[in-house]
Order: C-alpha cells, then sequence, then structure tokens
C-alpha cells in the first residue's frame, strides 16, 4: 500500500485568497506569515534564542524521524 504524500505550497496571500472557501476546506493545514520574519526580528536576542532553540529541535526530531524509519 502506498502512502499519500503531502505536498507544501508557498504562495502569496493574495493568490490564496483567490481560492473558494470549498477548496480551502479541503487543506488539512494553513500557516501565514510575514515573508521577513526572521530579517525583521534578527536584532531580538530573545527571538534569536527561540529561534535557535526551534532550529536545533527541528534537526533533533528529522534525525529522530531518520532513524526510526532506517533504523
Amino acid at each position: 500500500m502506498n502512502k499519500e504524500l503531502e505536498v507544501f505550497v508557498i504562495m502569496p496571500e493574495s493568490v490564496f485568497k483567490e481560492f473558494d472557501s470549498k477548496i480551502r476546506s479541503l487543506f488539512r493545514f494553513t500557516d501565514m506569515r510575514e515573508t521577513n520574519e526572521y530579517e525583521d526580528n534578527k536584532g531580538d536576542e530573545i527571538y534569536k534564542q527561540l529561534y535557535k532553540t526551534k532550529r536545533d529541535a527541528e534537526k533533533q526530531l528529522q534525525s529522530y524521524l531518520f532513524k526510526k524509519r532506517h533504523g
């Protein structure tokens, strides 16, 4: 049995708004972000610390999942 792949798409908000509500209801997950979040906050020491923690956690999670699949 083949697993169905998930597709992640990045698009401008204006394009996303062109989808009607029926199409949007088919999305399992949506996330809106400022495009320059890192650039806007890279001078903020708390942001930099939290961003690094997030990045490190993502690396650990990917490593764990890889080992789980191939281990």
